[in-house]
């Protein structure tokens, strides 16, 4: 008897219970997204490592090479079509991929900040913005936006 392919998101369960669930099935184990979509969850580290290092020829993260996308098998008004669309660094493959990783990573260590009183990742993302609001709004750098 063969288990049945998991839905996502699965009701009544946390996140941390369905990633247990589905990594009891191995590493790379077969999933439904909302509406139907047949997909993939890597639930190990070896395998998210094998997806995120590739060139995108096995396993790709472009719409472009999702033909799903395009011959009407994942409908237009799909509610997760907003997050396959948009062209954003998730998107990306490959070098495109490893390029604005590298351009985004670098704002984010700590010798970018000048005053090491802004901390780093031991704040919440929330305190993280607001105390770099508050740093720009310190030395001039932030302006109130103007209608166009």
């Amino acid at each position: 008897m063969s288990e049945s392919v998991i839905q996502l998101p699965t009701d009544g369960e946390t996140v941390i219970e369905t990633y247990e669930r589905i990594a009891r099935r191995g590493a790379m184990v077969p999933v439904e997204l909302t509406g139907g979509v047949a997909a993939w969850s890597a639930a190990s580290y070896q395998a998210v490592s094998e997806v995120l290092a590739g060139d995108g020829t096995l396993f790709s993260k472009s719409a472009k090479n999702c033909p799903a996308l395009h011959n009407g098998t994942i409908p237009a008004d799909w509610p997760m079509r907003a997050l396959t669309d948009i062209d954003h660094m998730l998107n990306k493959d490959g070098e495109d991929h490893r390029r604005l990783r590298k351009t985004i990573s670098a704002a984010f260590t700590p010798a970018r900040w000048p005053d090491s009183s802004l901390g780093f990742i031991t704040h919440s993302p929330e305190t993280l913005a607001e105390q770099v609001i508050e740093h720009l709004r310190a030395v001039g750098k932030l302006q109130p936006p103007t209608a166009r």
